[in-house]
């Protein structure tokens, strides 16, 4: 199986920048480890993104072990691509974050 190309939206762009500033600022160097660690996320994802279960509907979740973050992504098998649709704190109301997703894809 050849890797799946990956896309961020801009929701996802602004939550991972959002995420690393934030942890930057509490501890130089955090933030490029949150990135990297990212990074390696988003190459299992690229390498095999049937991996990560659906969280609801046909949108699939990450859960970032070593940070409090979820990714949150959708699988175009016909393009072989993976849109990020965002990241998002384990903290969130599930609900809301679901609301969201749905509405970042449409």
């Amino acid at each position: 199986m050849s890797n799946y190309k990956i896309f961020l939206n801009k929701k996802a762009e602004l939550d991972i920048n959002e995420v690393a500033i934030w942890y930057e600022l509490k501890s130089q160097n955090l933030g490029i480890r949150f990135l990297d660690y990212f990074d390696d996320f988003v190459r299992k994802i690229s390498q095999n993104p049937f991996l990560f279960k659906i969280s609801f509907d046909n949108f699939r979740t990450a859960h970032l072990i070593k940070f409090p973050y979820i990714i949150f992504y959708v699988i175009d098998e016909v393009k072989n691509e993976v849109e990020i649709l965002g990241v998002y704190h384990t903290s969130r109301n599930p609900i809301a974050i679901q609301k969201h997703v749905k509405d970042t894809k449409q």
